[in-house]
């Protein structure tokens, strides 16, 4: 029996990201440039917040709404749920 790959788009998180993402007005503002698989969040120079990313190395997109920053964690995430939008317009427009 083959295992069913679920889309990136049908993820309960995915689809409220989305959502938080459209309600908040949020856009992106830039990306983190990641190359030890760590993201360290801080103030001059003293690093406060330190997270690991779920895909290691890249440039991770930043959110800026009205309410809340987010910072994408998963390379591989990012990248199948692009692809996946974009499939989708191509067949529904």
């Amino acid at each position: 029996m083959t295992k069913k790959t679920k889309k990136a788009i049908d993820d309960p998180t995915n689809i409220s990201f989305m959502d938080l993402i459209e309600h908040d007005n949020a856009k992106v503002v830039g990306s983190i440039a990641v190359d030890d698989g760590r993201i360290e969040l801080g103030n001059c120079g003293i690093v406060q917040i330190k997270l690991k990313t779920a895909s290691g190395d890249g440039f991770y997109p930043v959110w800026q709404g009205k309410k809340y920053v987010v910072i994408e964690m998963s390379m591989l995430n990012i990248m199948r749920i692009d692809d996946e939008l974009n499939k989708f317009e191509e067949e529904n427009s």
